[in-house]
C-alpha cells in the first residue's frame, strides 16, 4: 500500500531530493475530487481499489489536501504521456525496460517465502531420532508453483552438540562444512496459491565422529528455487528457530 499526497510543497537539497517542505492547499473549487479521479483515470490499466480522500485544512473552508491510497499492484502501470513511472524518494522518474518487465512479469511469476522450525524432541522417538528441522515453504503469490526445490547447509552442532541429519551429505563450503539437505516436490501436486508445504528432515545426537572438520558451518544456509522465479537465499541461527517438542 502507498499513500500519495496533493497539497504539500518540496524543496530540493543539495543532493538533489526533492523533500516535502510544507502544506501548500488546494483549491477545490478550481480542482475537485472529481477532476483528480478524471486524471487519474487516464492511467493503463486502470488501478484496481485506488482510494482518493480530500483531507480539510484550516487555512480556508475550500482548501483541501488530497490522499491517494494506492494498493500493492501486480503490473506495471502507463501514463497518458506513454510513460511508464515510478516513486524514487519523493520524485517520480521514469522507468527502465528492464524495471517494467520486471514489474510486469510478477503477475505470472510465483513468489515463495521460506521459513524453518528446529524441534528438538525430550527423548528419542521410536526410531531413535531427536528432532527434526522443518522447512515451511509459502506460495506468497496468486499463481501455481510447479517445481519446488530447496537446498540447506546446515552446522554439524546444536547447541554444541554433534548431529547427523537423514538424508544428509557433508559438504565443504567457504562458511565451513556441513551437512547437505536437499528437497524437491518434482513427484508431489502443485504448490497452490497461498498454500504451503512443509519438508522435514530428522537428526540424531551423536557422541562422536570419525572425523569433524576444524572449520564448521555456524548458521543454517538456504537456497530455493520455484519454476521462474529468482533463486531465493536465506541465512537462519538455529537458536532463533529452536522449539522444544512434546
Amino acid at each position: 500500500m502507498v499513500d500519495v499526497i496533493y497539497g504539500l510543497a518540496e524543496f530540493q537539497d543539495a543532493a538533489s531530493q526533492h523533500l516535502p517542505e510544507r502544506v501548500d492547499p488546494i483549491d477545490r473549487t478550481r480542482f475537485s475530487r472529481e477532476w483528480l479521479e478524471q486524471i487519474v483515470a487516464q492511467i493503463r490499466p486502470r488501478i484496481p481499489d485506488l482510494k482518493i480522500y480530500p483531507v480539510q485544512l484550516n487555512s480556508s473552508p475550500n482548501n483541501v489536501a488530497y490522499v491517494l491510497e494506492i494498493p500493492q499492484g501486480a503490473t506495471a502501470h502507463q501514463a497518458a504521456d506513454f510513460r511508464y513511472c515510478r516513486r524514487y524518494n519523493f520524485q517520480s522518474v521514469p522507468m527502465p525496460d528492464h524495471e517494467v518487465r520486471d514489474v510486469m512479469n510478477r503477475k505470472a511469476q510465483p513468489s515463495i517465502l521460506v521459513g524453518a522450525n528446529l524441534i528438538i524432541w525430550p527423548r528419542r522417538n521410536k526410531e531413535g531420532r531427536c528432532g527434526r528441522l522443518i522447512f515451511n515453504i509459502h506460495n506468497t503469490s496468486n499463481v501455481f508453483v510447479r517445481y519446488v526445490a530447496l537446498v540447506a547447509s546446515t552446522p554439524m552442532k546444536i547447541r554444541e552438540k554433534l548431529v547427523m541429519f537423514d538424508d544428509s551429505t557433508t559438504e565443504e563450503t567457504d562458511k565451513g562444512t556441513g551437512y547437505r539437505l536437499v528437497f524437491s516436490n518434482h513427484n508431489a501436486t502443485l504448490l497452490f496459491p497461498e498454500g504451503r508445504i512443509s519438508p522435514w528432515f530428522e537428526f540424531i545426537f551423536v557422541d562422536r565422529m570419525f572425523h569433524i572438520p576444524e572449520k564448521q558451518l555456524d548458521q543454517l544456509r538456504f537456497i530455493a528455487f520455484a519454476d521462474a522465479m529468482l533463486p531465493q537465499k536465506g541465512v537462519l541461527n538455529f537458536e532463533d528457530i529452536i522449539r522444544q517438542g512434546k
